[in-house]
């Protein structure tokens, strides 16, 4: 697989398939820019499969998750699409999921930078912090819940 197989890029509240390389949607090669669905399957060359999925109707933020065993150089299970906010929940609605966790957090742009906030006291790179704050690359976020770096 080439490093530009396809394309996904958003427009408005719409997410575009673009195919560059041989790419499949649902099965069907596909010949020209196709509009991705909620539980849409993407194959890039012979084996590489993700499912794209719209899992919050609060945000139009998307997640691609990894249905073939391949992975990305830093190993991750699913590539958040970063629209207009990115929850993390124990709700099905979560863009990013665990059952275990106890509060609810929210990674979103504002005013030309990330910024989050979640229900209780975090660490901002080794600073505590009870509201919502900018990020910057290279941030670690530390909450009762889970860790987040910010690369």
């Amino acid at each position: 697989i080439s490093r530009c197989h396809a394309r996904i890029r958003r427009e408005e509240d719409c997410y575009l398939l673009e195919p560059i390389g041989e790419t499949f949607l649902n099965g069907q090669k596909a010949k020209g820019t196709a509009f991705l669905s909620a539980s849409d399957e993407i194959q890039l060359g012979p084996s590489v499969r993700l499912k794209f999925e719209l899992p919050s109707t609060l945000s139009s933020s998307a997640v691609l998750t990894f249905l073939s065993k391949h992975r990305t150089r830093s190993a991750v299970k699913s590539i958040i699409l970063l629209a207009n906010a990115c929850i993390f929940s124990k709700e099905s609605t979560a863009h990013i999921r665990n059952l275990d966790w106890k509060m609810t957090s929210i990674l979103y742009p504002n005013h030309g930078e990330l910024a989050f906030k979640t229900e209780g006291p975090y660490t901002l790179d080794n600073s505590p912090v009870t509201n919502s704050v900018k990020i910057g690359p290279n941030s670690k976020i530390i909450c009762e819940d889970f860790t987040l770096f910010l690369e």
